[in-house]
């Protein structure tokens, strides 16, 4: 490609939609030769050296499907599993398949479903902000063949309940995270 320019893509879609897939609310490597992008219609994977979308819609009755159009956050683990929190969930997919493993909040508080943001750090834990709060997975990512439980983090733990937006991991291991409304916390793992 030429330098100091910039390529326009656009997913070839055989119906439109609306412009909900190209407000582009993250993005991620796939760790290969492609990125994976949310959008407010859907997840999309571009093949960047073929320039080709493929793109996942939540389909109605279809529970292999994405929980919800609206992807607002993206996570790949060390092995190669995407997270995708949506309005309505999170969301897995492992390498290679086509089909979503829904991860339900197990007290079925919605605030928590609505998932604003996610982290896999370096330990291979998966933080997960929503419209709820914090939380994380309860043992590292792809350890054994089962699925990670999620731990709440509130008051014992320094932070407040409410919409969490950012989550970012600095090279020392510390987490850093953005609320809506209560500013910045830091969480140290070395403390405590």
């Amino acid at each position: 490609p030429a330098t100091n320019s910039c390529t326009h893509y656009l997913p070839q879609e055989t119906v439109r939609r609306g412009n909900g897939n190209r407000h582009i609310r993250a993005i991620t490597d796939d760790g290969a030769s492609g990125l994976w992008i949310a959008t407010s219609d859907g997840l999309q994977h571009l093949d960047v050296v073929t320039g080709k979308f493929t793109v996942w819609h939540h389909v109605p009755g279809d529970p292999a499907s994405l929980a919800d159009n609206q992807v607002n956050a993206l996570a790949v683990d060390a092995g190669g599993r995407l997270w995708v929190g949506t309005a309505a969930g999170l969301d897995s997919l492992a390498p290679g398949s086509r089909s979503f493993t829904h991860r339900r909040v197990a007290d079925g508080d919605l605030r928590y479903s609505a998932v604003r943001a996610l982290l896999v750090d370096a330990q291979q834990t998966l933080w997960i902000g929503s419209a709820g709060g914090l939380e994380r997975s309860t043992g590292a990512l792809g350890a054994g063949s089962g699925l990670p439980g999620r731990e709440r983090l509130g008051a014992a733990t320094g932070i407040r309940p409410g919409i969490i937006a950012s989550l970012y991991e600095d090279r020392d291991g510390t987490i850093w995270v953005g609320s809506y409304a209560d500013g910045l916390y830091r969480w140290d793992p070395r403390a405590g």
